[in-house]
């Protein structure tokens, strides 16, 4: 496979936070991932509060972009967002259909935690940075005012710890 297609819905809808993950990456068009819900679960250091990741929800919609990634950018991807082949990181792919804003339904990969627990709350900052994400993308207003009234606390510490996310970038893992 030459390319992939990547389903963003998280932290990876902010042009900033995907061009600092993969510079070339270029989205290609919105999308929706029916059947699912977003919700936050587990602690990412960096900024300090909840991961998102999917769920199957009947009848329930996520928001986002797709992405064609190349082999090496979905790599660079992988890497920054704590895929590991071989299991054992924070993240794994996970096959997806979704349907591009024509109506056409397409297979592409979305990133889903390796670990959820309980359900916890996001930072207050991490999710003013998907709402910016989601706004920048022009997704429905809807779906931006559903985002923005989720609850969140605020960090505890300066957000994000960037300085955090180098120190064990080198182990697959950016949280």
């Amino acid at each position: 496979m030459t390319t992939v297609l990547h389903f963003a819905y998280g932290i990876d809808l902010h042009p900033e936070e995907m061009a600092r993950m993969v510079p070339t990456a270029v989205p290609i068009g919105r999308a929706v991932l029916p059947d699912h819900r977003m919700g936050f679960f587990g602690h990412n250091r960096v900024w300090d509060g909840a991961d998102e990741t999917v769920e199957p929800d009947p009848g329930a919609r996520v928001q986002g972009v797709l992405y064609r990634l190349s082999r090496r950018e979905a790599d660079q991807f992988d890497a920054a967002r704590g895929v590991k082949l071989n299991g054992t990181g924070t993240h794994f792919h996970f096959p997806v259909e979704v349907r591009t804003e024509d109506g056409t339904s397409v297979p592409a990969l979305i990133l889903k935690k390796d670990r959820r627990g309980a359900p916890r709350l996001p930072s207050t900052e991490y999710l003013a940075r998907l709402v910016e994400g989601a706004r920048a993308h022009g997704l429905p207003a809807a779906w931006i005012a559903a985002l923005a009234a989720t609850p969140s606390v605020p960090a505890s510490h300066p957000v994000p710890n960037r300085a955090h996310a180098l120190r064990i970038v080198g182990l697959g893992c950016a949280c």
